[in-house]
């Protein structure tokens, strides 16, 4: 017969195992993460949905499109992109998707900006947050004179923050921003032939330290633009099964750096130092 522990038994136990899980957490930050993110994520992912219950909503193979009505002939064209872009992300991440992917299109960018809580920086046509992608109305950003398909083929956020998502479910949110950030200009500049900020060169890289933990407080240009340097130099050296690599490890609880050190043999400080001189040479 199994007996219940009585409650001045369990109450010690309970305080001696969240310290132990705290001490654990607080040593390996990024097995935490791994654990603890997935939860919050699709706490937020049901809270954002519910807020936009009123939207109409379009369904396809994988994705579900939430829109108003003044946005509606916007949505098969929303959908014809995303379906193509997720093609391409899942042959270059291996990535299995397992529910349709919410993409939220807002007709006004305040809207859009209050109910994400969007930053200060240059005003985004879109954004991936807690599993969800919001964009703004094309025709809010694309001019009337322009072909609106094929503009927003080329320069629409669809790929751009679809790529967030599927690192972001595939490294169970244990990835740096300026990393992710770096794979997505990398995927709009192979799969579009589109470089951000294409002409502005940078003239000094930021430390591993800044980028890592100040990526939002560094000069937009410089911190986007190095994150896609490196990330090239990567894809260009080492290839897209080391990237793939290093993506795998995040996901299993290592930080990018000891992902990089395993996969590519060199540390985060050497890899910028390299990236550099590849830029460098190259301009």
């Amino acid at each position: 017969m199994r007996m219940a522990l009585k409650e001045p038994v369990i109450l010690p136990l309970c305080v001696a195992a969240l310290f132990l899980l705290t001490v654990f957490f607080s040593i390996y930050p990024c097995f935490g993460k791994v654990i603890l993110y997935p939860i919050y994520r699709e706490f937020k992912k049901n809270s954002m949905s519910y807020q936009n219950a009123r939207f109409n909503v379009e369904k396809s193979e994988n994705f579900r499109v939430h829109y108003q009505d003044s946005s509606r002939e916007c949505v098969e064209m929303v959908i014809d992109n995303a379906e193509k872009s997720l093609k391409v992300l899942i042959e270059d991440f291996d990535y299995k998707l397992d529910c349709k992917i919410d993409i939220i299109i807002y007709p006004e960018y305040r809207e859009m900006a209050k109910k994400i809580g969007l930053g200060t920086g240059s005003t985004a046509m879109g954004v991936y947050y807690s599993g969800i992608i919001s964009i703004l109305e094309p025709k809010k950003w694309i001019r009337e004179n322009l072909d609106i398909v094929r503009v927003f083929t080329a320069e629409g956020p669809v790929l751009h923050e679809l790529t967030h998502y599927v690192i972001d479910y595939k490294t169970c949110g244990n990835v740096p921003v300026w990393f992710t950030e770096g794979m997505a200009l990398y995927e709009e500049y192979k799969v579009n032939n589109v470089q951000w900020a294409y002409g502005k060169d940078i003239e000094s890289f930021y430390s591993p330290d800044e980028l890592q933990n100040d990526f939002y407080s560094l000069d937009e240009i410089s911190a986007y633009k190095q994150s896609f340097i490196i990330v090239k130099y990567i894809e260009d050296n080492f290839g897209n099964e080391a990237v793939k690599k290093i993506i795998g490890l995040l996901k299993s609880g290592s930080s990018l750096e000891q992902a990089f050190i395993r996969i590519i043999k060199m540390d985060m400080k050497e890899l910028f130092i390299k990236a550099f001189e590849y830029y460098d040479a190259g301009r």
